[in-house]
């Protein structure tokens, strides 16, 4: 599986000359200046099709651990988690959706790996929607 770069390998001027529309007061600062290498790194949502069912436990309101049948290396303990963040629509229909979503993080045997978590808040399931490269 390779990582999304949208721009590996391209010309960040599409081969036009560097200095036509140049300001000139001088280069602009890079928004990484320790980093020179922060300014291509790209984060992606892989998504799951279809999501991978989980059964969470829950600590305090927050996912602590995690485990998918389907997909054995989503197992584990929560590292870290950020959310919920509560999104819901269609509630003028009779079929509305509402769900909490989560980005957490897991220790694999790669190292750690983000995931995007679910709940269906109508119907109380948990899924894994995708992962982050």
């Amino acid at each position: 599986m390779q990582h999304f770069a949208p721009n590996r390998g391209k010309d960040p001027n599409g081969g036009r000359d560097k200095n036509k529309n140049k300001d000139q007061r001088g280069p602009k600062p890079s928004p990484h200046p320790t980093n020179p290498q922060a300014e291509s790194a790209v984060t992606a949502l892989r998504i799951f099709r279809p999501p991978v069912r989980a059964a969470v436990t829950l600590h305090q309101g927050r996912p602590a651990r995690i485990a998918c049948q389907r997909r054995k290396e989503i197992c584990g303990e929560v590292l870290w988690a950020a959310g919920p963040w509560r999104t819901s629509g269609d509630w003028w229909e009779q079929e509305g959706w509402a769900r909490d979503e989560w980005d957490i993080a897991l220790q694999e045997t790669a190292g750690i790996t983000l995931y995007r978590l679910v709940r269906d808040l109508l119907n109380g399931q948990w899924r894994v929607e995708g992962c982050y490269d």
